[in-house]
């Protein structure tokens, strides 16, 4: 019969440190967001919100969409792209962890030199 494994003992310490938030904007990642041509074809901009959770080995979970650009296909990219991110994940004290994580994501012709 299998044995359950049990989860790593939290120090106290480490229990009471602050959280400190995943990051993904570290230019190492190489974190990319294609603009769909389409949209770019018929002038879509937006900023989308999503709700990552990032996980402790710094890959990305689930995605959500929090709030929309109004345009389903700069959404549709967003939560596409972020899938294939990777993050600085959450650290609590100095282990690292899995947190939900909120960020926007703007898609602008005027920053595309259009």
């Amino acid at each position: 019969m299998p044995v359950a494994a049990e989860a790593p003992a939290v120090k106290a310490e480490e229990a009471e440190a602050p959280v400190v938030e995943p990051e993904y904007k570290a230019a190492y990642l190489n974190n990319r967001l294609i603009y769909p041509l389409a949209a770019l074809r018929m002038g879509l901009q937006g900023r989308v919100v999503l709700n990552v959770e990032v996980l402790a080995d710094g890959s990305c979970g689930q995605v959500k969409l929090q709030q929309g650009s109004g345009h389903d296909m700069l959404d549709q990219a967003a939560m596409q792209a972020v899938k294939d991110w990777r993050f600085i994940p959450a650290r609590q004290g100095n282990r690292a962890i899995t947190k939900w994580f909120t960020f926007g994501v703007t898609y602008s012709l005027k920053d595309r030199g259009l």
